[in-house]
């Protein structure tokens, strides 16, 4: 018995406390404090009429400091929804909902007006990520378009090296023909059975002077074949842009698609 009797005084004491905790910001705050944070109030409203809202905003913090009245909240959070801070406005939305003397009226705007925060907020979402797949698909092309602009500089510059280093190695093997036919001419004179147009030592350093030429002039020649071909095939198959012709408007009649 006595120890039900000390049970039934704990709860008791237990459950005036919980009273008093629950009543205490309301008793805290002092008549002049009421009268403060209503002074405040009423100029933050001047400045939300006006279009003022980061003004209003902070205003309405301040007399919410004051005395935590939800409406005060509210208001500091429909300023930040108005100035289109909607990540302050939904928290503070939530704060005001979450409030022990928010009113049924206060709640139901405001969670009206917590709707529309998020929407608008999976509407910003949806258009940031549009936003950024266009980014990425314009990123994407500028590096296809860059891609195909250095293949086909690539591709000339391979192609015209290549024609030029085999007209190079031509012109060395004509020039060594031609010189080899005067080597030759002079080796060829002769009186009484003995060479009179050139001596032996002056022949053989031409011979391989020659021959050297010969075949700079042949590996030249390779050299431009294959930096040709490279570049042909850089140019044959990098992406062709194709355009449509027609003779008549609006794409009637026949077409014909050009691709280069």
């Amino acid at each position: 018995m006595q120890r039900q009797g000390l049970a039934r005084v704990v709860v008791a004491a237990v459950t005036v406390a919980s009273v008093f905790a629950f009543a205490a910001p309301a008793s805290a705050v002092t008549k002049a404090q009421e009268a403060e944070a209503l002074d405040v109030f009423k100029a933050a409203a001047k400045h939300y009429k006006a279009g003022e809202f980061a003004q209003s905003d902070k205003l309405f913090r301040e007399a919410f400091a004051i005395h935590g009245r939800p409406v005060y909240l509210y208001n500091a959070a429909r300023s930040a929804h108005r100035r289109g801070d909607l990540h302050t406005a939904a928290r503070d939305y939530k704060r005001v909902l979450d409030l022990p003397r928010t009113s049924k009226k206060v709640a139901e705007r405001t969670q009206k007006l917590l709707d529309e925060v998020n929407a608008a907020q999976k509407r910003e979402a949806a258009k940031a990520e549009q936003e950024a797949e266009k980014e990425r698909l314009r990123l994407a092309k500028k590096a296809k378009e860059d891609d195909v602009a250095f293949r086909s500089k690539a591709a000339w510059a391979s192609t015209i090296t290549g024609v030029v280093a085999v007209g190079v190695g031509g012109y060395l093997l004509a020039a060594k023909a031609s010189e080899q036919a005067d080597l030759d001419d002079k080796v060829g004179k002769k009186a009484g059975g003995k060479v009179i147009g050139i001596d032996a030592q002056t022949y053989t350093a031409e011979q391989d002077r020659l021959d050297r030429n010969g075949v700079i002039g042949m590996a030249t020649i390779g050299v431009g074949v294959a930096a040709a071909g490279l570049g042909a095939y850089l140019l044959m198959t990098q992406p062709a842009d194709k355009v449509a012709i027609s003779p008549f408007f609006n794409g009637h009649g026949a077409v014909v698609t050009l691709r280069f």
